[in-house]
């Protein structure tokens, strides 16, 4: 098969011409495309690609009894968040319940 530029080149009417095509691939640049050469363009800068947003969750303490604690708000997935209770005067702590299964130690009023 004979390609469009060996095509004109053959015609004998045509004295000289020169083809140029510019091809344009979506997301990936372009390159110049000349009779005998490819010319590609140096590269650029292309922004970096979207990071996923990280799963968030809500650290929700409730207290049963008298005293504060620390540690509640809104982390991201993999996050290893220190809570701590603080029991008021003449209370003592016991230990941490509810969905416990990630938290270090139930039994110490500071732990992650």
């Amino acid at each position: 098969m004979t390609n469009l530029l060996d095509m004109l080149k053959a015609h004998p009417i045509i004295i000289s011409i020169t083809v140029v095509l510019l091809l344009v691939l979506a997301g990936v640049g372009y390159a110049l495309l000349t009779d005998s050469s490819v010319i590609e363009p140096p590269p650029q800068n292309t922004p970096p690609a979207d990071t996923p947003t990280p799963t968030q969750y809500t650290l929700t303490i409730n207290t049963s009894g008298n005293g504060t604690t620390t540690g509640a708000g809104t982390y991201d997935e993999g996050t290893a968040v220190p809570i701590t209770a603080t029991p008021a005067s003449g209370w003592e702590f016991v230990n941490w319940t509810g969905d416990i299964g990630g938290i270090g130690n139930i039994n110490l009023a500071s732990t992650t």
